[in-house]
Formats: structure tokens, sequence, C-alpha cells
């Protein structure tokens, strides 16, 4: 069974969009192959290893189309969202918005860390937050909603605290782990 891990792993790194790879890790990626795997295997009958690998391979290519899928639209999607959350949220340092490659890759590094904080806060925040960063108004999702507009208001504020908070986390983490990586030798000793 390693084997066949050890393979799953090696086709994922080889096979999976740069963009895909951005947002989650080889072993995310490959534990939700094993997921898809689990729940296609009643349909699958083992013959050989030959078409267990093409079967599994297939999974990983339709499991890692859905994921990059997934990324790219709520990345494109992420636009507005970042325009209400610079200008709404306490304390937050928007990227200068210049064209020099430092600015330029500042502002593609804040785009991929608000899309992975996104992705982690709750749909109901999730799906409040982008009909917002879509211009609708607080009285039109007060009326969708059949809420007062004080409630859609506070809903909305308290879902940007948590993207926020999500936010922070996922840059402490990245920088955590930037850290790491730079005091981690390259090599092992001899």
């Amino acid at each position: 069974m390693v084997e066949h891990d050890e393979n799953l792993h090696a086709f994922v790194r080889n096979n999976a969009s740069l963009l895909a790879l951005r947002y989650e890790s080889v072993e995310d990626i490959v534990q939700g192959v094993h997921l898809q795997a689990l729940k296609a295997g009643e349909k699958f009958e083992y013959r050989s290893d030959k078409e267990f690998f093409g079967w599994i391979y297939q999974i990983a290519r339709h499991y890692m189309y859905n994921r990059t899928a997934y990324w790219k639209a709520l990345r494109r999607n992420s636009g507005g969202l970042i325009r209400i959350y610079e200008t709404e949220t306490d304390g937050f340092d928007p990227v200068d918005t210049g064209t020099s490659p430092s600015s330029i890759a500042a502002r593609r590094e804040q785009i991929v860390t608000l899309t992975r904080a996104l992705a982690r806060i709750r749909t109901s925040d999730r799906d409040l937050l982008k009909k917002a960063a879509e211009g609708a108004s607080i009285e039109a999702l007060a009326e969708e909603r059949g809420v007062s507009y004080d409630a859609v208001k506070q809903a909305r504020l308290r879902a940007l605290g948590r993207l926020r908070k999500m936010h922070k986390l996922i840059e402490r983490a990245t920088i955590n782990q930037a850290e790491r990586d730079a005091f981690s030798p390259s090599c092992p000793p001899n």
C-alpha cells in the first residue's frame, strides 16, 4: 500500500495545477483523492495494479480539476471583497496598488492569503460578503433574507471580523513557515 501512496503523491506533485498547489498542499490533495476513492470504491473491482493505478489516477485528475476550478472561481470573485476588506477592517494595511514588480507581487500574495481565509470561513459569511462585494446593498440583502437592515449590517460586520481573524491566522502561519524554511538546513548533516 505504501508504494501506491508514494506513486499517488508523485502523480499529484507532477500533475496538479500550480494554482491548486498554491492553496493546498500535495498531502491535502492526496487526502481528497483518497476520500473520493473511498466514495467510489464499491464501483471498482480490483484486477491488477495497472487497472488500480488507472482508476485512482482518473479519480485524482478529476479531483485536481475540480479543486483548480474551485480556486479559480474563488480568486476571480475576490476583487470586490478585497476592496471591502481593505476599507472596512480596522488595522488592515492595504498593499500599495502601484505597478512595480514588488507591488504586484505583494498584491498577489494578499489575494492568495485572503482567498485562503475566505475558503475557511462559514459558508453563510462567505456568501454574505460575496454579495456585498458584488454590489448588493444592505437593504437588498435584508429584503432577500427577510431580516432587518441592522441585522444584515451586524452580520456583515461579524463576517468581516471572522474573515479578518482567519486572514491574520493564515498570514501568521505563512510567516512562521517561511521562517522555519529559512532556518532549516537544505541538506541533512553527514
